[in-house]
Parts: structure tokens; C-alpha cells; sequence
């Protein structure tokens, strides 16, 4: 049973682009544990890994971090190939034509 009209008011929209583009940022957080898993590898060789925590340690210090971010940020990656293809397409349609 719907009780609201389906007309979308400007305040609305302009909320839900606002908030589109604030889920598109990558965290501060989640840059923070990137950085400093990247630098705790680099500065403390026994966090790399070894015989006792095998790869465990290094996954969730460099990679879960980075993962996360790729798939934060695929969207805005997938919309750069995109126009990245599109110009080449462009200017070899237009040296065809010359």
C-alpha cells in the first residue's frame, strides 16, 4: 500500500546525487589501514609473513585494504576506460576521414 506520491521533490534528488558521490570516495579509514599496513610491511620484515602466520598477516595488512578500495572505486575506473575508448575511437574515425 503506497501512501507517497511518486513525484520527486528537487531537495530529493539533490540528496541522492550528493550521497552518490560521497559512496564513490574511498574512506579515510580504509586509506589509513592501507598506508599504514604498506608501511608496517615495509618498516617490520616479521609482519611479511613466515613459518608461524604464513600469508595471513600480510593479507590483512596490504591486500583486504586494497581490495576493498578496487571495489570502491570500479565505477568510477569502468566510466575512465569508457571515455579512454571512446577519444581513441573518436580520433581514429577522424584520421580515416582525412
Amino acid at each position: 500500500m503506497l501512501l507517497a506520491p511518486f513525484t520527486l521533490t528537487e531537495t530529493a534528488t539533490r540528496t541522492r546525487r550528493m550521497a552518490r558521490t560521497e559512496t564513490r570516495l574511498v574512506p579515510l579509514w580504509l586509506q589509513i589501514w592501507a598506508i599504514g599496513g604498506i608501511l608496517a610491511s615495509v618498516l617490520f620484515p616479521s609482519l611479511r609473513g613466515g613459518d608461524m602466520t604464513g600469508m595471513s598477516l600480510p593479507f590483512w595488512l596490504v591486500a583486504a585494504p586494497l581490495i576493498n578500495i578496487a571495489w570502491l572505486v570500479r565505477s568510477r575506473g569502468l566510466l575512465q576506460l569508457r571515455s579512454l575508448l571512446k577519444r581513441r575511437s573518436h580520433t581514429r574515425r577522424s584520421r580515416r576521414i582525412r
